[in-house]
């Protein structure tokens, strides 16, 4: 196994490759990003890392992080930044408000995995306040409890009185 700082080299040498060449590398199904999970330093596909929060905001557990020593230890600077802007071409992303709501739907709100709860809907809506754009990812998930008792989607789910009184 490659040592950190040997990783850190390879993802900078494919980074700067990327950027020089202008060229994707499509590694969706190797399992080539290192995280450090429970202590243990392991590798997944790039679609399951995301890259560690502000050091002061206190991390989720089961959410795996890019090992720091991959991406920004070290001298070189050109080295961290390639070694970043690699990871970032093959699908690694920050771990931000986005990315939470997403794993809150995934884990609560999939077919197969339904455990709804009405707490979740404040982090719905403190995501779409801050970015309405957002609005697409609950298409497919039923998010909202009707009357009846019944979770729908939101194309499913309509008001019968207005929202708003208008005059």
């Amino acid at each position: 196994q490659m040592s950190d700082a040997e990783l850190m080299r390879f993802y900078s040498l494919l980074g700067e490759a990327v950027d020089t060449h202008h060229e994707s590398v499509d590694v969706e199904g190797l399992r080539i990003v290192r995280v450090t999970s429970d202590g243990v330093d392991r590798h997944v596909a790039p679609k399951e890392a995301y890259l560690p929060l502000a050091a002061e905001t206190s991390s989720p557990s089961d959410v795996f992080f890019v090992k720091p020593e991959v991406y920004s230890f070290g001298r070189s600077d050109s080295q961290k930044k390639y070694a970043r802007s690699f990871l970032g071409e093959i699908g690694v992303r920050p771990y931000d408000e986005k990315a939470a709501v997403e794993k809150i739907l995934k884990e609560h709100y999939s077919e197969n995995n339904f455990k709804p709860s009405k707490n979740d809907l404040k982090s719905f809506i403190a995501l779409l306040e801050k970015e309405s754009d957002k609005a697409s990812l609950f298409t497919s998930y039923r998010i909202f409890e009707c009357q009846d008792g019944v979770w729908r989607k939101p194309c499913q789910t309509f008001l019968d009185q207005p929202f708003m009184d208008t005059g």
